[in-house]
């Protein structure tokens, strides 16, 4: 025989916690996260775009000592040439003599579509089987921002490349 259990409630009674969240609870953690982020996702963007400038001038950096080193060790001239029409910022190849496709050492692409390499009236780097390179040149990159703090590459007349800080403008 099953048995029923009635429970009888007093007017006095309390009623228990739900153990949930308020409505208010909830909307003061929304605000609260609104606030934090619009601080944090605008230092993250800088931040993104710094890392981008950097990474793009150690691309550059490693391509022009990959050249030099290719240029020594093969005893053959290997050339740095941009591949946009404009600037640096659509890539470059490294290339050994005589300069076709059939001797492309590499291609290389910027990793960011924002960067823009502003040249100073050189459109390739050529280096010697003794290492130095063709002419002393300098290349400054920069991005979108104004006034933000860019990156400058100087070839010396020995071929090392060096890299520096400057203000875009």
């Amino acid at each position: 025989m099953i048995t029923k259990t009635f429970y009888k409630f007093d007017k006095k009674m309390k009623i228990k916690n739900s153990g949930g969240y308020t409505i208010l609870e909830l909307m003061i953690v929304i605000a609260m996260v609104g606030v934090l982020l619009s601080i944090a996702v605008p230092s993250y963007q800088d931040f993104l775009k710094d890392k981008c400038l950097t990474t793009n001038a150690n691309l550059l950096v490693t391509s022009f000592q990959q050249a030099r080193s290719e240029a020594v060790k093969r005893s053959a001239n290997v050339k740095i040439t941009r591949e946009g029409s404009s600037d640096w910022s659509d890539g470059w190849t490294i290339s050994k003599a005589p300069h076709d496709d059939a001797n492309i050492l590499r291609i290389v692409n910027t990793t960011c579509p924002m960067t823009i390499l502003e040249q100073t009236s050189r459109i390739e780097f050529t280096y010697g089987s003794d290492g130095f390179i063709d002419a002393t040149g300098e290349l400054k990159l920069c991005d979108a921002r104004e006034a933000e703090t860019g990156r400058t590459i100087t070839l010396s007349i020995i071929g090392r490349p060096s890299t520096d800080r400057h203000e875009c403008l």
